[in-house]
């Protein structure tokens, strides 16, 4: 008589998300005019939701480079809105700076780094592993050289946000982590 399947779809749980990833932005952003604290409560599981979702489809996907760009590329985009909306809009009490697909990319570069190991692909696993390493040095780096000097060079601490590394994503090395489990 019904021929459907009990239980959430990737699409159910990325609407669900998304809509606890609101309360969690609501919170956030208007704190100060007193939003209640529950707004933010709902919001901490939105993380492991989309980091689920990223190891899924990381593992289902035809094409695992082009999956791994797409979200590199979100990245990118998530941190110039940013960069855009903070300089058109000033607000002393936002600041907007992270977003989950710079810890998705890095979560799936794992993911990728130890599938190649474990299929023995050890060339393409030591490749990975050098780009993370160099993507958790490099913020560091460009950082002790922003530093350098009399002033503060502001282009290269741009840039730093741009970066994808452990040290500057949402949720550090403990979500990228996460994502390396999950798959």
């Amino acid at each position: 008589m019904f021929n459907h399947k009990i239980g959430l779809t990737a699409f159910h749980l990325k609407i669900l998300g998304i809509t606890l990833m609101v309360f969690d932005h609501v919170h956030q952003m208007f704190y100060f005019a007193g939003i209640s604290m529950w707004f933010t409560m709902l919001g901490r599981i939105v993380a492991p939701i989309f980091i689920f979702l990223s190891a899924e489809g990381f593992h289902y996907t035809r094409n695992r480079k082009r999956y791994m760009i797409t979200l590199l590329v979100g990245f990118w985009l998530c941190q110039i809105l940013f960069q855009g909306l903070t300089y058109l809009f000033p607000n002393e009490h936002v600041t907007l700076m992270n977003s989950i697909f710079g810890t998705l990319f890095l979560g799936t570069l794992l993911m990728w780094i130890y599938d190649n190991f474990k299929e023995r692909k050890i060339v393409k696993g030591i490749l990975g592993t050098v780009a993370f390493v160099i993507l958790s040095a490099l913020p560091l780096m460009l950082i002790n050289l922003a530093m350098t000097g009399a002033t503060l060079n502001p282009w290269l601490l741009r840039l730093i946000l741009f970066i994808p590394s452990p040290f500057t994503v949402e949720g550090g090395i403990i979500f990228i982590l996460m994502a390396l489990f999950l798959s």
